[in-house]
């Protein structure tokens, strides 16, 4: 079973994640190795070289800066829907889990 969390981070710095954003864009295709890298998605390959708010890697830098651990990050990856001008950003992590 999967589920989605869906939370706000406050104190985000602006400039520095939409720059971020910019040197490191993400698409459709991105999905595939993500969350779900066991079982990659199926598209009719029109919408894969479309632009997406995805992100994965980051849940790596983390681990790397020691913010979590490998086993928290080894099924993390997300999206983001929006930045306000004071700096919260809107996220959804999408996690998949299998409850046996």
């Amino acid at each position: 079973m999967g589920s989605t969390q869906v939370f706000n981070v406050a104190g985000v710095n602006r400039d520095a994640f939409l720059e971020h954003v910019s040197q490191n864009k993400r698409t459709y295709a991105d999905w595939s190795r993500g969350w779900n890298s066991s079982t990659p998605q199926q598209t009719m390959g029109k919408e894969d070289g479309l632009a997406s708010p995805f992100i994965n890697d980051e849940f790596g830098l983390a681990v790397d800066r020691g913010v979590i651990t490998q086993s928290e990050a080894a099924d993390l990856s997300g999206t983001w829907s929006a930045l306000s001008d004071a700096g919260v950003l809107y996220r959804r992590v999408l996690r998949c889990c299998v409850f046996v």
